[in-house]
């Protein structure tokens, strides 16, 4: 009869033992899937800020060489380019309503920057600078709101 009892109280031994290990290897598996889901959602937003960044820094440029002042030896076109670049980094990563936001920018800026060549007289370009300063604005915002940022 001792046998049989020790031969049951290894066979509830090893099923425990196992159980656990089981259950230890299901939690680990599931820590391991939230860490990298956690940090596939980290790098996306980073990659967002980035994006944002880039836009908001070109629009910037855009507008000081518009008003005439120097930006570095950046040309409009270069400075075109990376504000349309930006966009599109946006338009693949970012939500619909950053993406909205982001084409205002865009475009508001270039209406501004190309105004004086369009023979726009002063009051018509100031009132476009606004018009493009508010898109900024407006963006500014959305992408606080986007990467958790709002106070």
């Amino acid at each position: 009869m001792d046998g049989w009892i020790s031969l049951a109280a290894g066979l509830i031994g090893a099923l425990i033992g196992a159980a656990a290990a089981l259950a230890g290897s299901v939690i680990a598996a599931r820590d391991t899937k939230q860490a990298r889901v956690h940090n596939a959602l980290k790098a996306a937003r980073d990659e967002r800020m980035a994006a944002y960044a880039q836009l908001l820094t070109a629009a910037r440029k855009l507008r000081y060489l518009a008003r005439g002042e120097s930006v570095g030896g950046w040309t409009a076109e270069d400075i075109k380019t990376e504000l349309s670049t930006a966009q599109y980094v946006i338009e693949m990563l970012a939500p619909k309503q950053m993406v909205a936001l982001g084409e205002a920018v865009r475009a508001d800026t270039l209406e501004y920057a190309g105004a004086k060549d369009k023979g726009k007289d002063e009051a018509e370009r100031a009132r476009l600078r606004e018009v493009a300063r508010a898109a900024v604005d407006a963006f500014t915002a959305g992408a606080r709101d986007d990467l958790n940022l709002s106070s």
